[in-house]
């Protein structure tokens, strides 16, 4: 079989499958973590993409953009309280320095819930081949990835200044639309041609930034593991 050219370029269809999840911070209630961990279920997500680089006999540069779409689903199951509450004004009636509550009314939630994010992601990554037979290597791979949430829809979304449920619009401006994600990966490289090349790799990617906005009163981060599969048409 023909070999690899030592240098060239390349053109490649990317199509991606992920599994994620998060880590909620200590810094948050206590209460609000344990009904979101009780709650919150595994996410699933698709990326497809171009990806255009350099191909070297043991070294491959890239950059590409992709559009992905996760869905995040909770089932949440708890119970809280609701209080009437009075205004205390201060002695001359002209602000308000607290309030009263009283009538206090035991609240049992149980309802699935959605959020939907379209992403566009461009990762820019570095991978070193390394040579297992004639048409095989092995793929060892590091990346970051430049993801931008162009689209939020969903119905319902936990509040954690009060742990209620709030409709998803009221709070979706609390989301955040850029973040970093660094990432690793090992897979196999196979030769189908002397045009063509197959890659297949598992990846796990940690998001550096939360997910909310900094004025949101919880934190999140994020990260993903799947598996990326990628098929190179060699240009030179």
């Amino acid at each position: 079989m023909p070999k690899v050219p030592k240098i060239g370029f390349y053109l490649a269809v990317v199509n991606q499958l992920g599994y994620g999840n998060s880590s909620l911070s200590k810094q948050n209630n206590a209460f609000y973590n344990q009904v979101r961990k009780d709650a919150d279920q595994a996410s699933y997500s698709w990326s497809k993409g171009l990806e255009f680089g350099l191909l070297k006999a043991k070294t491959q540069f890239s950059i590409g953009v992709q559009t992905s779409s996760q869905t995040l689903n909770s089932n949440y199951v708890y119970h809280y309280k609701v209080f009437d509450s009075l205004p205390v004004y201060n002695p001359g009636r002209t602000q308000i320095i607290g309030y009263f509550l009283l009538r206090g009314r035991d609240t049992f939630i149980n309802e699935e819930n959605q959020v939907k994010i379209n992403k566009v992601q461009i990762p820019l990554s570095f991978t070193r081949l390394l040579t297992l037979g004639s048409q095989t290597k092995l793929i060892l791979g590091t990346s970051m990835v430049l993801d931008y949430s162009r689209k939020f829809t969903g119905t319902k979304i936990l509040n954690p200044v009060n742990n209620q449920l709030y409709f998803y619009k009221t709070l979706q401006g609390f989301e955040r639309q850029f973040n970093l994600l660094p990432s690793i990966q090992l897979g196999i490289q196979y030769q189908l041609n002397k045009n063509f090349l197959l890659q297949t790799s598992a990846f796990g990617n940690a998001a550096l930034y939360n997910r909310f906005k900094n004025n949101f009163a919880a934190k999140e981060q994020a990260y993903n593991l799947g598996l990326n599969v990628k098929l190179l048409y060699l240009i030179k």
